[in-house]
């Protein structure tokens, strides 16, 4: 074997392993909308992570709905076998009665109104969500626009019981959506603290339309737990949310490790054949 070969490849080994491949997030998004509202289409995009195949979750009063399994899909359309969705909620209203003109203008058109919490129970995720862990985003905003409303958000384990994963969030609702709204028109709120008996700067901080809940470097990772919305003042509002995976990225210190030895052992057949050395 040539050193100019063992050369070679030694470069493209060391090449594929410092340079990984990255997988693209797999997103489950779920827009709350009135009944007779336009849903979102198949390939129409929203969101913050902006993603296709919304799941359309029809409210017409105050009941307790849910997709079931095999009818929750991600964003490729994959049909998900074990996945459900339940939420509950007194009702649900609209911002604006305008026909929205954007895919992120849907989204944000209805909400499930609390008038104390809302919760949402998300049940058997699958592997792609739960080995990496992943992170939930929920969209908040409301028909006010005094900022008076204040919502806590987060995340609660299981089917029942107080068990809180992660911090909580608050947010302000006074970033109020259009019917041409776009991704630029999205504000986080990332207040952990609750802003209420009103405190001007952290409620100036906490005005927002959606949360984060969990993160790239704290992932969730329960396969089945609940969104609990509540009204920090009057109401939390939800007008959807979107479950968003969290891609596993090998270490750079681990990767030099690996490319090390990889180089050491092309290096070692080198010198076998002419003394060469890496």
């Amino acid at each position: 074997m040539s050193s100019s070969f063992v050369s070679r490849a030694a470069a493209a080994l060391i090449a594929a392993i410092v340079v990984p491949s990255v997988a693209n997030a797999a997103v489950i998004s779920v827009n709350f909308q009135r009944s007779g509202d336009t849903p979102l289409t198949a390939t129409q995009t929203a969101g913050v992570v902006p993603a296709a195949n919304w799941n359309d979750a029809v409210v017409s009063s105050a009941v307790t709905p849910s997709l079931a399994a095999g009818t929750v899909k991600d964003d490729a359309g994959n049909a998900l076998a074990s996945t459900t969705i339940g939420w509950s909620s007194t009702s649900v209203y609209r911002i604006f009665t305008a026909t929205a003109t954007t895919g992120d203008g849907q989204l944000m058109k209805a909400y499930l109104d609390n008038n104390g919490a809302a919760t949402i129970t998300i049940a058997n995720l699958p592997a792609t969500f739960t080995d990496a862990g992943y992170k939930v985003i929920v969209y908040a905003d409301s028909d006010k626009t005094d900022g008076d409303r204040v919502g806590q958000y987060r995340i609660l384990s299981g089917t029942s019981g107080s068990t809180q994963l992660g911090e909580a969030k608050y947010l302000r609702d006074s970033a109020n959506f259009t019917a041409n709204g776009t991704s630029a028109n999205y504000v986080e709120s990332t207040v952990t603290v609750n802003p209420v008996p009103a405190d001007n700067t952290t409620e100036a901080l906490a005005i927002g339309n959606y949360v984060t809940l969990g993160s790239d470097a704290a992932p969730l990772t329960a396969s089945t737990f609940r969104i609990e919305a509540f009204a920090a003042r009057f109401n939390g509002s939800v007008n959807g949310f979107q479950i968003v995976s969290v891609t596993a990225v090998p270490e750079p210190t681990s990767l030099a490790l690996a490319a090390v030895g990889a180089c050491g052992l092309l290096a070692r057949r080198r010198r076998s054949s002419n003394g060469a050395t890496c």
